[in-house]
C-alpha cells in the first residue's frame, strides 16, 4: 500500500544521504526509530533489496549506495 511505498522511499532517503559512504540496514533502522517511522528491524533489509531490484541502488559490501538521487525515470517517463 500507499505506506510501504513511503517507506520504500524513506530509506531510499536514507541511502542517498549517506553518500560515497553507504549506510547499513542496521543504521537505517536505527534512523527510523530516530525518527519516529515504526518498522520491524528486518524492514530495512527487505527494502534495500527491493530497491537493489529496481536496480535504484547498489550495495558494496555490506553497504547500500544509491544509484540516483531522486524518483525512478518510470515515474518521470510516464
Amino acid at each position: 500500500g500507499f505506506e510501504e511505498v513511503n517507506r520504500v522511499e524513506w530509506i531510499f532517503a536514507r541511502i542517498v544521504d549517506a553518500g560515497a559512504a553507504g549506510i547499513l540496514p542496521t543504521e537505517i533502522f536505527e534512523a527510523s526509530q530516530k525518527a519516529g517511522l515504526s518498522m520491524h528491524p528486518n524492514y530495512p533489509y527487505v527494502a534495500t533489496k527491493k530497491l537493489l531490484e529496481r536496480g535504484r541502488n547498489v550495495k558494496v559490501g555490506k553497504r547500500y549506495q544509491a544509484l540516483e538521487k531522486e524518483a525512478s525515470s518510470e515515474e518521470k517517463a510516464s
